[in-house]
Formats: structure tokens, sequence, C-alpha cells
């Protein structure tokens, strides 16, 4: 097994004039292992975006960007005429399609806006839906699957990839056990809220746990928590 656990304070931090960016992943970390599971990330991020301000048209070149909307109404447009709108506990997942650029901002003049944005290089250039959007159910103790690879699952956005994304939310001492769909993947836990114990790594709030070269692994919810799981 290997590990990696990267505190809350350990973040890179960007800020610019419409919002500021934590970073949850950097390949830097991984120069010292002698693998790299996650080398298809291209970003990892926790953003939060200023009142009544957004980004600027841009593209992510070839990667697949999934936002997971955490609090306040993300707006996101295309150049080609596609508006995406994303609640809290809603996840949109959009196509690499070349040559096309979004913009969002948020749509509050008062609060600031909470997502986290990832990026990973797209498999296939010639996936024919534009964007899938999937609304986070919160069930108690249950693992939920939110997306998969070809159709692994039903009730999950489907992509062309080796890839699964799962929310926890564990009442105080749930215990469950992941098992990998693939012994080559790794995986990765962003604690979203409360202390959750990965195998014996205690996880605090916004902590990122990156896990690899391992079958499976115990979590347990030491307070009630909330975390992001995903597997490639």
């Amino acid at each position: 097994m290997e590990s990696l656990l990267l505190k809350a304070n350990e973040r890179k931090v960007e800020k610019q004039i419409s919002f500021t960016v934590y970073n949850f992943y950097n390949a830097i970390y991984f120069e010292k292992f002698k693998k790299n599971p996650f080398k298809k990330i291209g970003h990892l991020k926790h953003c939060f975006i200023n009142p009544n301000m957004g980004i600027l048209p841009h593209d992510h070149g070839n990667e697949e960007l999934i936002t997971i909307q955490l609090s306040g109404t993300l707006i996101q447009k295309t150049n080609d005429g596609e508006t995406n709108e994303l609640k809290p506990n809603q996840i949109l997942w959009l196509n690499p399609v070349y040559g096309i650029k979004h913009f969002e901002y948020n749509q509050s003049s008062t609060n600031y806006l909470e997502c986290i944005s990832m990026g990973i290089t797209a498999k296939k250039n010639d996936i024919k839906d534009k964007s899938k959007l999937i609304t986070i159910s919160n069930n108690k103790n249950v693992l939920e699957t939110l997306i998969t690879p070809n159709n692994a699952e039903k009730n999950s956005i489907s992509i062309p990839q080796d890839f699964y994304m799962h929310y926890g939310n564990f009442n105080t001492s749930h215990t469950s056990t992941y098992t990998l769909k693939n012994n080559k993947n790794g995986c990765i836990i962003i604690n979203q809220k409360g202390n959750l114990q990965v195998n014996q790594t205690q996880l605090n709030e916004l902590d990122t746990f990156f896990i690899w070269d391992i079958e499976e692994f115990s979590l347990k919810a030491e307070t009630d928590s909330n975390f992001l799981l995903f597997e490639l």
C-alpha cells in the first residue's frame, strides 16, 4: 500500500480578483513515489467565486470537466449556446469538445459561491453528449455512486473511461469497506465535513487522502462526515 495525506492548510492557494482556489492535487507530490496512478488529473480545485463575479471564457483542452456544486448557484455558458445552472448537491460533467469555450459566474450579488472542479484527460474525443447532470441524493450511511465508466451502474453519469465517483454521508461510528474496481487504480478521498478515518489515517475537514497499491480499505466516521471518493 502507498498513501499520501494532504492537510487542508497545506493546499496551494491561488487568488484572483473574482475568485480564490485551493488545490487538492499537484503531480509534484508524487515524485518521490515509484508510480502515480493519478496522472490523468489535470486539476482538482476547491473554488470560491465572489458575488456577481465569474471566470472569463476558457477551455480545458482535452480534459473532461466535473463540477461539484457545494453552495450558491453557478451559471455556466458555452460559446455554442448551451447553458447549465448548478445548485448545491448537483454535479455537472462537461464534454471536452474541441474549440468550445465556456465561462461561469456566481448568480448571487451578496454571497460567495463554492464548488469543486476536477479535470481528467479524456480517453475519447468523439463523445456525443455535451454535458450530463446528476443530483446527490444525500442518503445516510451509503456510498452513493455518481459517475461510472460505460454504463457500469444505473442512475449514474456514464463516461467512457475507467473513472468512478462516490459520495458518502456517514453518521458517527458508521463503517464501510471500499473495494477497488481495478487494483491498478488509486483512490482520492476529500473529507468535506467532520472527522473520517481511512484505514488508520485520520482525516479532518477538507483533508485529502490519496491511496493506491491496495485492493480495499476501510472507512469509519469518527463524527458525522460528508466526503467524496474518486477511483481512477
